[in-house]
Order: C-alpha cells, then sequence, then structure tokens
C-alpha cells in the first residue's frame, strides 16, 4: 500500500549520512479510516498525539523512545525487537483513559507506569525489563478492569489500594508488591511469580490461583505450587502444593508439563499449575498483523525517497 504521507524528518534522517541506496530504520505506521502516516521513531509521542480513538499504531523492528498515552487506541510491535528505550506512562492527568487501550508486541527497556483515572487497558505479549507501577497514582484516581495477558515483567509488578479490578494470566512477575482494594481486588491466573510481598495496604485482596511462587509473604492463594511461605504475614492458603525447588531466574516453571502432571500438580482447569496451563498459556510469540518488513530507499539523482512497508505475520 502506498504511503499517504512521508514526514520530512524522515527525508532528513535518512539524507544525512547516508551512504548506501538502500536503509532501514525503525518506523512507526499509524493507521486510520484506511490511510497510513509513516512516522520516525523519535516521533512515537507525536503519532500518538494525531491518534484518534480506535486508531492502531504499528511498530517496527527497531528502538523508539518513551510515550504517554491516554486513549483508547491499539499500539503494537513486532515482538521483542521493538524496544522502547524509556518509560511508557498509561493515562493523563484530567483525561479517563476509556476501555479499548492496548499495548501488545513490545520490550519496554524501563518502566511502565499506570497514572490517573484508567477503566480499561490491555496489555498483551508484552516484556517488561524495569517495573509495572500502579503506586504514583494520585488519591482521587482509580484503576478498573485492567487486564496484564501472557507478558513478562522482569522487576515488581507494584499495585494500589486504588485499584479495582485487574486481572493478570498467564505472565511472569519478578514480585508482587503491595494490594488491591474494591470488589473486584487482583487476580493472577495460571502465572509464575518470584514472590508476593506486601509493604502495607490491603494485600489479601491478591489472588493466586494455579501459580507457580517462589516465596509466599501475602496473598491468599488457592491450587498453587510454591517453594517457601512465611507465616507470619498473613497470606491464606488454600489446597496448595508445596516442593522444595529454586525459582529459575527467568520464572520459566521449574518443572516440565510432565513432571508437573506426574507430581499431580494440577490447576483447577486440570491442567498444569503454572506459565503453561490455564487457556492462555506465556507466550511473547505475537499472533496479530505486525510490521514485518520495512525500508527505505532513496534516488540520489532524481532526489527521491520511496518507503516499503508490509504487514503479516511472522
Amino acid at each position: 500500500m502506498i504511503m499517504k504521507k512521508i514526514l520530512f524528518s524522515v527525508v532528513c534522517l535518512m539524507m544525512v549520512g547516508m551512504q548506501s541506496v538502500k536503509a532501514q530504520v525503525a518506523i512507526a505506521a499509524l493507521h486510520h479510516n484506511n490511510a497510513v502516516t509513516i512516522y520516525a521513531a523519535a516521533q512515537i509521542q507525536e503519532a500518538i498525539d494525531a491518534a484518534e480513538p480506535g486508531d492502531t499504531l504499528y511498530l517496527s523492528e527497531g528502538i523508539f523512545g518513551g510515550f504517554t498515552v491516554a486513549k483508547p487506541i491499539a499500539v503494537i510491535g513486532a515482538g521483542q525487537t521493538t524496544q522502547i528505550s524509556s518509560d511508557v506512562t498509561i493515562g493523563n492527568n484530567g483525561t479517563t483513559l476509556e476501555t479499548g487501550f492496548l499495548l501488545s508486541g513490545v520490550n519496554l527497556l524501563q518502566d511502565l507506569n499506570f497514572k490517573y483515572t484508567i477503566d480499561g487497558a490491555r496489555i498483551m505479549q508484552c516484556m517488561v525489563d524495569g517495573n509495572c507501577d500502579f503506586s504514583s497514582s494520585y488519591s482521587t484516581d482509580n484503576f478498573s478492569n485492567i487486564e496484564i495477558l501472557m507478558s513478562y515483567i522482569k522487576g515488581y509488578l507494584d499495585l494500589s489500594s486504588k485499584i479495582q479490578g485487574i486481572t493478570i494470566v498467564g505472565s511472569k512477575i519478578g514480585q508482587v508488591r503491595n494490594g488491591t482494594a474494591g470488589e473486584g481486588g487482583s487476580t493472577f491466573l495460571n502465572c509464575s511469580i518470584g514472590q508476593t510481598y506486601n509493604s502495607g495496604g490491603s494485600a489479601n485482596n491478591n489472588n493466586y490461583v494455579n501459580c507457580v511462587v517462589g516465596t509466599i509473604y501475602t496473598g491468599v492463594l488457592s491450587n498453587c505450587l510454591y517453594s517457601v511461605y512465611y507465616s507470619g504475614y498473613g497470606a491464606v492458603i488454600h489446597e496448595c502444593y508445596q516442593d522444595d525447588f529454586t525459582m529459575p531466574d527467568n520464572l520459566d516453571s521449574p518443572y516440565t508439563d510432565e513432571e508437573l502432571r506426574t507430581k499431580g500438580y494440577l490447576g483447577t482447569d486440570n491442567t498444569v499449575v503454572g506459565i503453561t496451563g490455564g487457556q492462555a498459556p506465556f507466550s511473547l510469540v505475537m499472533p496479530v498483523v505486525q510490521v514485518t518488513e520495512h525500508s527505505l530507499e532513496v534516488n540520489q539523482a532524481e532526489r527521491k525517497l520511496r518507503v516499503s512497508l508490509k504487514l503479516g505475520n511472522k
């Protein structure tokens, strides 16, 4: 599909210091009403600001800057080769983020922050090298209908008493900190978690089902496999399995699926406990449309720039 618009800054980027006729650069393709606008990686915030509710922003492989978003759009990368170099913030002062935001298929090299008021957001098949933080919000804000699916948070997931409802499915999390509030609270299904910990708040509104947990301090756990349990912190354990294992650094299951079944460590749905069980097993492989190929060609003689963009599945 021929691009509707080529930004002047992309032209400058390619013309300055270019020795070859063909080069690859990271680009963002904003889809709006069957039209496509191309932005350079450094202009990702400009692309998000230009997006309207319901639009999709596709990110190619490469490195992009951080951004703030507070509108129901989809931001979809090409997988772990789409890297975001600084913090991403979901939510904006004075604006309620309504149901419909999706962040999928990106590798966040820093932190993922939720702020202000958010009613509906989905994080799917993302890797967060830093932390996922709900705790830096303001007193009048609240979060509801938040989903984290098949993602890997290497640091901590810092929850907040302002969370009214969050569901985490098939994900790997280094540490769960603090608790949630409201009737919805928080629910972890078929997750792999380094430890559950609480420095205050209502941590026993954190519910873990069919999870594998290295060390338990707090929370309500049902049908989970754990290694170490510190009873003095108030955790509630229902029909869980205890085994002496060391949680791998990458938070993969300490046992194969065959070993889990042999040991009888099954979830409430009769699949194995942990990230390989359940209806949405952990995977960072994107099943959705991505920017699979992109190139820029410069014709020095005719002083023309050609952008090629291919969407598909890898």
